[in-house]
């Protein structure tokens, strides 16, 4: 009467030992990836588990979680590691002007004879270095908004050649001051509306960042040309200098984060390499490119390309959105 229950008993420690010895690998692996995830080391795969269907279903699982994890984490800490050399690289900045700005002051508080011309020129230079420190925060600071995830651009439809033409007078009287020639040329196709969609605000600073830049490397007495080209589909916004040009590494790192070129031309020019960086990741926010090169007969030229917007609304609607 006992032998059948002993054959069960038999069978049954026999068929869960085979079980056990072929579930044991797929989940000594599961148990390995959990322990592996949990030291941040994602640098594996578990899409070879084996096993049973069940088992394979949840080793596939594993594996979806630990590949999103992985793109997660690594962007993460790449998003850490960029903060940390942004925080780095404007420290470093920031010391120069902070320096000439304490070194004038002591002499002033120290001075009896603060003779008014020597004062003249003491104040110049420290408002010049607060200029240059206050730029460099401006820049930090723009670029960890434009990096944030849920960035996101205030667009509104504008008059592109109008708003082109106001800020030519304004890079005219910026580069009188520095005895450059400035030179705007503007072309608009036939029976073009010339608008776009665009966060003024942000278009602006593209602007202003590529003016800047030539401004920089356009020695006294050079040229700036400015060209506004807009088409049926794009339109074309570059900036032209007589500067140095750039050299064949600039042209392959020129739109990267902190990239400031050849160090002898732009340790002493107060920037942190953020200015192309923060143009190019604008142009693309608003759907545009970006590209640099140099002219054949020297100089540098910086090009931002732009879609343009064909609205079905009337003139006298985009004057009162302008206004």
């Amino acid at each position: 009467m006992a032998a059948p229950f002993l054959f069960i008993l038999l069978f049954t420690i026999l068929f869960a030992h085979r079980i056990g010895k072929r579930l044991e690998p797929p989940i000594a692996k599961l148990i390995d990836g959990a322990a592996r995830i949990r030291q941040n080391d994602l640098d594996f795969t578990l899409s070879d588990v084996g096993g049973s269907k069940e088992l394979t279903q949840l080793a596939s699982a594993f594996e979806d979680m630990r590949r999103a994890l992985h793109t997660s984490l690594t962007t993460q800490w790449q998003m850490d590691q960029e903060r940390r050399d942004m925080v780095a690289a404007i420290a470093h900045d920031l010391r120069t002007p902070l320096t000439i700005i304490q070194g004038h002051v002591d002499n002033l508080l120290e001075r009896k004879d603060k003779q008014a011309e020597r004062l003249d020129k003491y104040l110049h230079t420290i408002r010049k270095s607060t200029d240059r420190a206050v730029r460099l925060l401006d820049d930090m600071n723009l670029v960890s908004e434009i990096d944030q995830p849920d960035f996101i651009l205030t667009k509104r439809p504008i008059d592109l050649m109008a708003f082109c033409q106001e800020k030519a007078e304004e890079y005219q009287m910026m580069c009188a001051a520095k005895r450059i020639d400035f030179q705007s040329s503007f072309h608009m196709s036939d029976d073009d509306p010339g608008r776009i969609d665009a966060d003024v605000h942000r278009l602006e600073q593209m602007m202003d960042n590529v003016i800047a830049n030539s401004i920089r490397f356009t020695p006294e007495g050079g040229q700036i040309r400015w060209r506004i080209n807009i088409g049926p589909e794009t339109a074309v916004i570059e900036t032209a200098d007589s500067g140095p040009g750039f050299t064949e590494a600039d042209l392959s790192y020129l739109f990267n984060k902190f990239y400031q070129g050849d160090p002898s031309r732009s340790a002493a020019k107060g920037h942190a390499g953020l200015g192309l960086y923060i143009v190019k990741t604008l142009a693309e926010k608003h759907g545009g490119s970006v590209a640099a090169g140099n002219l054949p007969e020297g100089g540098a030229y910086v090009r931002i390309i732009l879609k343009v917007r064909h609205p079905a609304f009337s003139c006298e609607s985009v004057k009162s959105i302008n206004k």
